[in-house]
């Protein structure tokens, strides 16, 4: 009686170790499912819309603003415009290059004007 149950106690065992290890597999798998941004912040181009859809590795699904760090923009104010900007005034910022119904806008001040007129070149427009 006792070879029977200590043959069963290693068969017992023996299933245990194989399902340790498709435990910790699982495991491994299911934290390679979550997206983790690496700063916080607010995204702004969102790229992959599909729950539940296959992506590649290294494949970029979003960009974001981050919020612990300041955003700093440089932009070209029109000349007739110049004299409505000042240091201090709260601006929203739109990112062009994305869909502007999905982009969030985002807040800012402005924090510097520069006093040169400079002069694109391509357009010859000028601009502050």
């Amino acid at each position: 009686y006792q070879k029977e149950v200590s043959s069963q106690l290693a068969e017992v065992r023996m299933k245990l170790d194989e399902l340790d290890n498709r435990l910790a597999k699982a495991e491994a798998d299911l934290g390679h499912t979550q997206v983790k941004a690496p700063v916080a912040g607010t995204v702004v181009g969102l790229s992959v819309f599909t729950e539940g859809g296959v992506i590649g590795a290294g494949q970029q699904l979003m960009e974001i603003v981050p919020s612990e760090r300041g955003l700093q923009v440089e932009a070209r104010i029109p000349v007739e415009l110049i004299d409505k900007v000042q240091v201090g005034l709260p601006v929203e910022l739109l990112f062009s290059a994305f869909n502007q119904s999905t982009t969030p806008r985002v807040e800012g001040e402005v924090t510097l004007v520069g006093a040169d007129r400079l002069t694109d070149e391509k357009s010859g427009a000028p601009y502050y």
